[in-house]
């Protein structure tokens, strides 16, 4: 009896949830690991705990939302280069800012839109003030980037110098 009770449970979770399998199913394995287990665990039990639904349902939410903005800064930006590495100039536009626990302590940090349409993000240099004010203002600094191993148009910098606000 609990057997073809779970066996219709399955059933109807498979059901109610086919978009999210399909989308599931079509991840890459190697992508990452959390998608990688969560086909696993759906190979292995026919369906997923609530708690594994929601995870997914909000990862995929993120996944699409990333995309989306792919496809706005693409229309935008148009064809863009990678993100030129090593020690350069950066211009752009800080759009946000936060603090960050780090392995040398708190930190705030900035990421900036490069006038190409590039991101970076690293510490805002100390001679800038450490608040939100500085975000939607333009600023010029010589740092260090390395571009991420993710995305080519996305990097980190570090040892910003010579940092203003271009206002």
């Amino acid at each position: 009896m609990a057997r073809r009770r779970n066996t219709q449970n399955t059933q109807d979770w498979r059901e109610e949830h086919e978009d999210l399998i399909s989308w599931l199913d079509a991840q890459d394995d190697d992508s990452h690991d959390f998608i990688f287990s969560m086909k696993e665990a759906l190979a292995r039990w026919g369906a997923l705990t609530p708690k594994q639904t929601a995870a997914i349902e909000k990862w995929r939410t993120r996944s699409i939302e990333r995309e989306q903005t792919r496809e706005q800064e693409t229309d935008r930006f148009g064809v863009r280069p990678a993100l030129p590495e090593g020690h350069r100039a950066i211009e752009g536009l800080v759009i946000s800012t936060k603090w960050k626990d780090t392995r040398y302590g708190p930190a705030y940090k900035m990421l900036i839109l490069e006038d190409d349409g590039n991101k970076v993000f690293g510490t805002v240099p100390a001679n800038l003030p450490h608040s939100a004010e500085i975000v939607n203002e333009r600023i010029f600094l010589v740092a260090t980037v390395t571009r991420s191993d993710r995305d080519e148009h996305f990097g980190f910098f570090s040892r910003p110098t010579g940092a203003e606000l271009l206002r």
